[in-house]
């Protein structure tokens, strides 16, 4: 077959189309915004911490980053829980708690905050009894953290779960025998 010129601009032009699409989508992507608690978690300051703590109340965004994760899936709870000097990790941790944290956050290893003090301390470490969740209850954590995960996998897929009856739906009326036979007739 023969060079044909406008095969190659057509398909240079497509592919141009194709990647001037995607740096736009990119350059037009929010930039997510900065985790501030974390940052005040890793700085070791809870005088930083309590200030963000205020900023975010006062701003009434604190409710939506209390519990944010980063790229680790880690809350502020879990770096605070990390935190080597017990007298900041105490007043990080209780800081955090007073604002809302939830001590039942996963991370992208499976580990609550509290397991970062079992690590080191365990029960001897004053944050224990703040941040303990029983073994029970963290196995029940994870199962459905799993559970979500394979439900947002099969909904980028495309696959819809199947719905859970409510109690209160109406239930289809009771085959008779005899339309029973005649269905299997």
């Amino acid at each position: 077959m023969p060079f044909m010129p406008t095969k190659l601009f057509m398909l240079l032009g497509i592919s141009c189309v194709i990647a001037l699409a995607l740096r736009a989508a990119t350059l037009s992507a929010p930039t997510p915004q900065p985790l501030l608690l974390h940052q005040a978690c890793q700085a070791r300051s809870i005088d930083q911490l309590n200030a963000t703590i205020k900023t975010l109340t006062e701003k009434g965004t604190i409710a939506a980053e209390i519990n944010r994760k980063d790229n680790d899936e880690n809350t502020a709870l879990h770096l605070a829980a990390k935190e080597d000097n017990k007298d900041t990790r105490l007043a990080m941790v209780k800081a955090l708690l007073a604002a809302g944290a939830s001590i039942r956050n996963l991370n992208e290893t499976d580990s609550l905050p509290m397991d970062f003090l079992t690590a080191t301390n365990g029960q001897e470490d004053p944050c224990y009894d703040l941040l303990h969740v029983s073994a029970e209850e963290k196995q029940q954590l994870v199962l459905q953290d799993h559970n979500q995960e394979n439900i947002d996998a099969d909904k980028a897929e495309g696959i819809q779960p199947l719905p859970i009856p409510d109690e209160n739906d109406e239930k289809p009326d009771p085959v008779s025998e005899e339309q029973s036979k005649l269905v299997i007739d």
